[in-house]
């Protein structure tokens, strides 16, 4: 058998970290008072990165078997520690421990030293390895394999680690010494720990942060124990493992019997201080330990006398052979004692938890609390302490006589399984029990004497098996009257029935059922054989009477009876009164009989496809009925008696299923729902109220009324009246024959359409055939259907479509929609915008509505004309307009479009499409692929998306927008404009060097371009040397006209403007904005806003709007311009920079009512008389200024100001213009 190694790994570490006991001082002392010496070969030495010394040789294995084992043992702790060690850090140390051994522990026994300086420490983050060297004078005569050898090899180990004894030296506490830690100073009792202990564990990683390791396998370790490793000196260990859930402990190799305990030895009360449980397993001669966090979930026992015991997992315990004894604990656990074949008297406790319990002969099963469930090998007797739910299970055969007897002494609701072919004795039912029964044999509170009645009690509930066995009365007659138990498991509650005389059968029909009071007498299994057709009779009275597995009779008689007739092709013979009948499974019969009164049978389960028969030949022969269909269910009315036939649909029946009916006739009382309602063979009505209905005539002469909703009516054969009512209703032939039909002058003939009536009906939907279908006033659809159909829209906005077939579509007048189908059809739009649709061809399409030709997909062999509107194919499509004004749409694929002549709206649709305008003033649009968009002649529109267009305005003055991606942007001849109004975010647009970056406009292109919008954002827009208008938009803008006289409107926000070179106009447009006219005689008007004006060279126009505007007019004779409306006074007053008579500079005012009479000069204002204005030199901050002041409302006071900054000058009447 496989052996452990001296410390059991698993699949990680718990950071649980423990403190009581241990001191974490990393200068740790040397003890027992022995001195580090490096160069002692006699001693125990550890050295560090170094040469070893003495040349000493490196670890080899010599003959003897058990002296490698322990060697390799020896190695095994050594990498045990180090498993404990964290692996992260790149930066970590990686010096080596080595562990030199000379004559250790020889036959003085001397024990090892501390390493050398004692305080050295491994690192936290130390990244080293352990390795072991061994001296040449190694030999079998060392004490290596001694369990305390190689316990104070691992005290020194632990020193290395920074770990300290816990207590003074010499002390002997046995817990220290042979439980917790092998840090302890003394070893007592000849026990001795082999490796890390719980302490040890959690110390280290209290010190150095826990680390995982994985060895055996995620989730699932086995710890499998032999003998031979348990034969020495009783010692210690201890398991540490934490991420697996299916691990176990496997004793089956062992030969005695053992102690295993899942929990942990060392944990924490609940104020978080240490507790040492103390909770271990003795294998042999060795205690083994579970380390704080550790779950072990799994043991299995040997074939001797264990005892095991569970923790607070979910565990799974098997004790095998052997006395054993199982303890669940608390958890959801499955103890199993039958695991090996067993005759001991075993004892199980679940504990807490719903446990599952398997148990043998004279074992001892103890639920204990919460519900639990019993897997009974043999006879068993319930533990009266347990208060739960419980669910018993007697799982194989046996002796009557002597297994499986199952007592029952609590008061709680139990559940009894017994299997198929088992058998079993259950006494001392309680009120709250079911039993699941097979073929057994009874024994408890079966029959009783209640005041001179007969009641008969087995429990709460009883079940029947599967193939035929279950519980049943008999009257003295022998025929069946109830049933207790089928065998279909259904349930009875008791045994119901109170009789005189009467038989109870069950069972294997073993006689003599002993009950608490007397004996009841068996019927065998095989009296039904001997009465194949058993007749269950009902009395007067309101009856119940289930039936059996065979083919039963069953009369009803009088009251309300309720027969459920089970399997077997079985007869309900319904009686007077309402009856309730179900057949059950296989084909059945419902005889009606005659009712005194209105009485109503109800058929629960009248299956019409396995052939079931209604007879109602009691009532009359040769029956017409009228079938009337209410929601999913059916019903008839022969005199006082009515029949409903529950979930069955009236268009199913035929006379087949009735016996006495000649003919059947349908009516349907519809809901308010959308319904599919259908008709008989015969001449029904139906009205369909409201909602979306289908209603279907079949034969005969039907009258079909849709009410409100969108109908569908379908007459079916025979003259059919078709009332669609409100909403948009159809009329459909399309199992027909050909038929004709024409909704305005309601003609028909052919096919199901001849005879037929309609009215409110809009759409139609012809036959596989050659139809001929019109419209009417109204926007209809006709579908043609298969078939060479003529199709007539006449004046509404009709949709049609031919559909397979060559077909001929003519439009009529109105907007129609005429869809291409698969043949070779002509199609006329008629008067009004017509679309021909071909979206749906599965190839492409070659249209010229110039020409009138198709090709290609399903327009091969089309005749076209008349169409305003062209929707292409999925495919690489190629259309041509007309002269008129077209609307084409490529749709997906490659499509090529071209609009000729007059004013055309085309899409490119989906892929990489090529659009041509033609003549007039057109608009194309193709927002996805990189298409190629040519306005040609026109004032055109061109819009392209997200790919990276070609967009050529041509002739005209066309208005560009390219989209997303890096386009191509030629406006051609004409005053072309491009827009980035829709832009996502801000643009630079420099239309002198083409380029352009931001947004949408990113990797564009333009030329030719003589007008540019900017976008909602703060955009930066540069002319080019032609005379350009820039329009900024919203945001705060940067415009530039560069060269030409260009003309730049900033819009709102903030903008700031430069005219450049060239006559250019300005406009700030609203806000606070900067403008500068450039070299030549610019015009510039600051809008809303407080403005700053810059004329620079040239003669300008400045006119600052409304506002507290600054305005500069530059070199040259400029003109300040002011309206009444846009001055202020005071800090709202205008301020004029660098106004000079000598250059030429003018002031002019836009006010009614002021001339030169009004100028005063230096002077005061006289109210009354005429408007008047003049001058006052002052400092303002310190500077000069001459403030022009002006009395508009000619009351003798100032009400408008102009401020001239830095100057002070004798104004006279010839400085300003009126």
């Amino acid at each position: 058998m496989p052996s452990v190694s001296d410390i059991i790994r698993g699949d990680g570490l718990h950071a649980n970290h423990f403190s009581v006991h241990i001191s974490f001082d990393p200068a740790a002392s040397d003890w027992n008072g022995f001195a580090p010496d490096f160069f002692d070969p006699t001693k125990f030495v550890w050295y560090f990165d170094g040469t070893v010394p003495n040349a000493k040789t490196a670890l080899t294995f010599d003959s003897d078997p058990a002296i490698d084992t322990e060697v390799e043992r020896f190695n095994d702790l050594l990498q045990d520690f180090r498993s404990l060690m964290p692996t992260t850090g790149s930066a970590s140390p990686t010096t080596n421990i080595v562990v030199f051994k000379a004559d250790l522990f020889g036959n003085t026994k001397q024990p090892a030293v501390s390493p050398k300086g004692a305080a050295w420490t491994v690192p936290q983050n130390w990244n080293g390895t352990i390795t072991t060297e061994v001296e040449t004078v190694f030999d079998k005569t060392v004490d290596f394999q001694s369990a305390k050898g190689i316990f104070y090899v691992l005290h020194e180990i632990g020193n290395i680690f920074g770990l300290k004894p816990p207590e003074s030296p010499l002390a002997t506490n046995p817990q220290y010494n042979t439980d917790m830690t092998v840090m302890s100073n003394n070893t007592i009792g000849g026990r001795y720990p082999v490796t890390p202990m719980a302490m040890d564990i959690a110390a280290i990683q209290e010190i150095y942060q826990p680390y995982g390791t994985s060895t055996l396998g995620a989730n699932k370790d086995s710890y499998t124990f032999a003998e031979g490793w348990f034969n020495g000196t009783m010692r210690s260990q201890t398991i540490f493992d934490a991420s697996g859930t299916k691990d176990s402990f496997d004793l089956t190799g062992y030969g005695s019997g053992v102690t295993l305990d899942l929990r942990e030895s060392l944990g924490k009360d609940g104020s978080g201080n240490d507790v040492w449980h103390g909770y271990h397993s003795t294998i042999g001669n060795e205690y083994v330990y579970i380390a704080r966090g550790t779950v072990i979930e799994n043991a299995i026992g040997t074939a001797k006398n264990d005892t095991i015991t569970g923790n607070g997992a979910k565990n799974e315990l098997v004790g095998g052979n052997g006395l054993d004894k199982l303890y669940g604990e608390a958890g959801d656990d499955t103890l199993l004692d039958h695991y090996r074949a067993d005759t001991s008297a075993d004892e199980l406790r679940g504990g807490a938890g719903n446990d599952i319990l398997f148990g043998g002969k004279g074992d001892k099963l103890y639920g204990e609390s919460d519900s639990d469930t019993y897997w009974l090998n043999k006879s068993f007797a319930e533990d009266a302490s347990n208060t739960g739910t419980n669910t018993f299970i007697a799982w194989t055969g046996g002796n009557v006589a002597t297994d499986n007897q199952i007592t029952l002494s609590n008061t709680v609701v139990d559940k009894i399984y017994v299997k198929e072919g088992a058998a079993a004795l259950v006494n001392g039912l309680g009120a709250n029990d079911e039993v699941y029964w097979g073929n057994t044999r009874i024994v408890g509170d079966f029959y009783r004497q209640i005041g001179g009645q007969y009641q008969y009690k087995l429990g709460e509930k009883l079940y029947g098996n599967i193939t035929g066995d279950g519980f049943y009365i008999y009257d003295a007659l022998g025929h069946r009257i109830a049933t207790l138990v089928r065998s279909d498991a259904d349930p009875a509650a008791g045994i119901w029935g109170s009789f005189a005389g009467i038989t109870v059968h069950y069972g294997d029909g073993a006689a003599g059922a002993v009950g608490d009071y007397t004996d009841v007498p068996i019927k065998p299994d095989d009296f039904l054989a001997k009465y194949p057709d058993p007749v269950a009779a009902g009395t007067a009275g309101n009856d119940s009477i289930p039936g059996s597995y065979l083919a039963d009779n069953i009369q009803l008689l009088g009251g309300n009876d309720t027969c459920d007739a089970g399997t077997g092709n079985d007869t309900c013979n319904g009686g007077d009164g309402a009856n309730s009948m179900a057949g059950g499974a296989d084909v059945d019969r419902f005889n009606i009989e005659l009712a005194s009164a209105a009485y109503t049978d109800t058929i629960t389960d009248f299956n019409v496809a396995a052939g079931e028969i209604i007879d109602v030949s009691a009532l009359g022969s040769n029956l017409a009925l009228t079938i009337i269909q209410t929601g999913a269910d059916s019903s008839f009315t022969i005199g006082n008696r009515t029949v409903l036939m529950k979930n069955v649909s009236a268009s199913t029946l035929t006379t087949s299923n009735f016996v006495g009916v000649s003919s059947l006739k349908v009516t349907v009382t519809p809901t308010n729902g959308a319904e599919s309602i259908t008709g008989t063979a015969g001449a029904d009505t139906i009205d369909a109220l409201g909602g979306n209905d289908t209603v279907s005539g079949l034969g005969g002469n039907d009258s079909l009324i849709g009410n409100s909703g969108d109908d569908l009516l379908i007459g079916g054969a025979g003259a059919d009246t078709l009332s669609g009512g409100t909403g948009s209703d159809t009329a459909s032939y399309a199992g027909s024959a050909a038929v004709n039909v024409n909704l305005a002058t309601g003609a028909t003939s052919g096919g199901h359409a001849a005879g037929d009536v309609f009215s409110s009906i809009e759409n139609l939907i012809g036959s596989g055939n050659a139809d001929t279908l019109a419209g009417s006033t109204s926007s209809n659809l006709i579908l043609g259907g298969g078939g060479n159909d003529t199709i007539l829209g006449d004046s509404g906005n009709d949709t049609l479509d031919g559909e397979a077939g060559n077909d001929s579509i003519d439009g009529g007048s109105g907007n129609d929609l005429i869809y291409a189908g698969t043949g070779s059809d002509w199609m006329f739009g008629g008067t009004g915008t017509d679309t021909f649709d071909y979206s749906r061809s599965t190839a492409a399409v070659i249209l010229n509505l110039t020409t009138g030709t198709a090709s290609g997909g399903w327009a091969a062999g089309d005749t076209i004309s008349g169409a305003e509107y062209v929707i292409g194919s999925a495919y690489n499509d190629s259309i041509t307009g007309d002269a008129g004004n077209n609307s084409l749409l490529g749709g997906l694929g490659n499509d090529t479009l071209r609009g000729e002549a007059g004013r055309d709206t085309i899409d490119g649709g989906d892929g990489n499409d090529s659009l041509y305008g033609g003549a007039d003033n057109d608009k194309l649009t193709d927002l996805l692929g990189a298409n190629k968009l040519f306005g040609e002649a026109g004032n055109d529109t061109l819009t392209g998306g997200v790919g990276a267009d070609s967009l050529d305005g041509g002739d005209g003055d066309d208005t560009l927008e390219g989209g997303a991606g890096a386009d191509t942007l030629a406006g051609g001849p004409g005053i072309d404009t491009l827009t980035y109004a829709n832009a996502t975010a801000a643009v630079n647009v420099n239309l002198k060097a083409g380029t352009a970056t931001g947004a949408e406009a990113a990797g564009d292109k333009p030329s030719g371009i003589e007008k540019l919008i900017g976008s909602d954002f703060n955009d930066t827009l540069t002319g080019g040397t032609a005379a350009e208008t820039i329009d900024g938009g919203n945001g705060n803008n940067t415009l530039s006209g560069d060269a030409g006289a260009d003309s730049l409107k900033g819009g709102s926000g903030l903008d700031t403007m430069n005219g450049g070179a060239g006559n250019d106009t300005l406009d700030g447009g609203s806000g606070n904005d900067s403008l500068r006219g450039g070299t030549e005689a610019d015009s510039i008007d600051g809008g809303t806003g407080d403005d700053l004006l810059f004329g620079d060279a040239g003669a300008d126009t400045l006119d600052g709007g409304s506002g507290a505007d600054t305005m500069n007019g530059g070199t040259e004779a400029d003109l300040f311009y002011f309206a009444s409306s846009d001055m202020g006074l005071g800090t709202a007053a205008d301020h004029i920079v660098g106004f000079s008579r000598t250059q030429g500079d003018k002031i002019e005012f836009n006010m009614s009512g002021i001339s030169a009479s009004g100028f005063v000069g230096t002077g005061a204002f006289a109210s009354g008389g005429v408007k008047e204005f003049g001058y006052t030199k002052t400092t303002i901050g310190g500077a000069n200024a001459t403030v022009i002041r002006i009395d508009y409302d000619n009351n003798g006071a100032t009400d408008r100001e102009i401020i001239l900054d830095g100057i002070h000058i004798d104004l006279v009447a010839g400085d300003f213009l009126f």
